[in-house]
């Protein structure tokens, strides 16, 4: 080799030395803050990680009460659905009644009227002394037989 190529080489060389010297301060630099960006990135990950972590566990306890809340509402329609038809039931059974109390309050009401016209006749038939019996109860036993058969002869 002649002189000429070993001083290019050695200049070759200084230059290489002499910008891996300035390049090495750089890339430490470099090295450092990439490694502070990863230990921020890795921070923000574990934040991350941690808060799904337990907007998770709210969603399952979310979940679990709407589940709950869905079998309560379901019991609740159940018992609705029951207590309806036993209204239905108390409200027919009442229409019932109340058509039997209107039946009876019709016949007391015939009844009345029939005791009455007996009444009436018994008193006009025997004078003052037939109503005084029946009205004083003397000799009940009569009286009643008397309206027990006036009534069956009326219903004739």
């Amino acid at each position: 080799m002649t002189d000429v190529t070993i001083k290019r080489i050695g200049y070759r060389v200084i230059l290489a030395i002499v910008l891996a010297g300035s390049v090495a301060p750089t890339l430490a630099q470099d090295r450092a803050q990439a490694e502070q960006e990863l230990s921020a990135v890795s921070a923000a990950i574990e934040s991350i990680q941690g808060w799904l972590a337990q907007a998770s566990s709210r969603q399952s306890d979310e979940e679990a009460r709407l589940r709950e809340t869905g079998l309560e509402l379901s019991n609740t329609q159940q018992a609705y659905v029951s207590l309806s038809a036993s209204v239905a039931a108390k409200q027919s059974k009442l229409a019932e009644l109340q058509q039997q109390l209107a039946t009876l309050v019709s016949r007391k009401a015939e009844e009345q009227q029939l005791l009455q016209t007996l009444l009436r006749a018994a008193y006009m038939g025997a004078g003052n002394n037939f109503l005084k019996t029946m009205l004083n109860r003397e000799q009940s036993g009569d009286a009643a037989r008397q309206l027990n058969c006036a009534q069956r002869f009326s219903s004739y």
